[in-house]
């Protein structure tokens, strides 16, 4: 019933902070738009608040709720969306402009309404998506944003001017958890900046982990080998 339904809010959020559901996913929308044309479509509005610009997509705004897929026991809660196409377009989007910030309204769940757990096929912890123009077959062009934006993708410190965006990334991935105290925050940070320690997912801080450990292995040899269903 409508009651029992989680409650969500409308939340600005960095695109790069959610992730994918799925697996795979086709290049156009239902109506036959293509996700390229639709990536050119995205507007930039003056930011606030921590983002730079505000993206203004030519959709209605995706839902996403805080999940924690079975599959790899080490990893916690993120924020997920079934909406996998839209995301796309927005990671896009957003990607343009690193290292500035950039957020985007969504609809936010605080648990998963069960659509997310119905749904869930990706293997890579919803860090990337393979696309082709029909479902499950090829060519296939990977998708993941952490290598658009760094392609070298080694773990160790990160450039200075992308402090920012990633301390903020980092943040929102952590910050509906419940557990960002502030001290914990600051190991966050110290690990981004190259300090080597951060937050892990259940709450407690580990050590001897940088920049990794907001960007994963996304090297060639970390990429998943087979295709999922989207």
């Amino acid at each position: 019933s409508p009651s029992k339904m989680p409650a969500y809010e409308e939340k600005l959020i960095s695109p790069l902070s959610v992730r994918f559901a799925q697996d795979h996913i086709r290049t156009t929308f239902r109506d036959g738009r293509s996700l390229e044309e639709c990536v050119s479509l995205v507007k930039a509005a003056p930011g606030y608040g921590p983002y730079d610009f505000i993206l203004v997509p030519p959709f209605k705004r995706i839902e996403v709720a805080r999940f924690r897929p079975a599959r790899g026991v080490a990893e916690g809660e993120h924020w997920f969306t079934v909406d996998n196409r839209r995301l796309y377009v927005l990671q896009k989007a957003a990607s343009a402009y690193w290292p500035q910030t950039v957020g985007v309204l969504v609809d936010a769940f605080h648990s998963d309404p069960g659509e997310i757990a119905r749904k869930y096929s990706s293997t890579s912890c919803g860090r990337m998506v393979s696309l082709s123009a029909k479902s499950d077959v090829g060519p296939f062009v990977v998708w993941n944003w952490q290598s658009t934006v760094r392609p070298s993708m080694g773990p160790g410190p990160v450039k200075p001017e992308e402090r920012r965006v990633i301390e903020l990334i980092y943040n929102e991935d952590l910050a509906a958890v419940g557990f960002l105290t502030t001290t914990m925050a600051a190991a966050a940070n110290s690990s981004l900046l190259g300090g080597g320690i951060v937050a892990g997912g259940n709450g407690k801080v580990k050590s001897g982990v940088q920049s990794k450990a907001l960007f994963g292995d996304m090297t060639e040899d970390g990429r998943r080998k087979g295709k999922g269903k989207g």
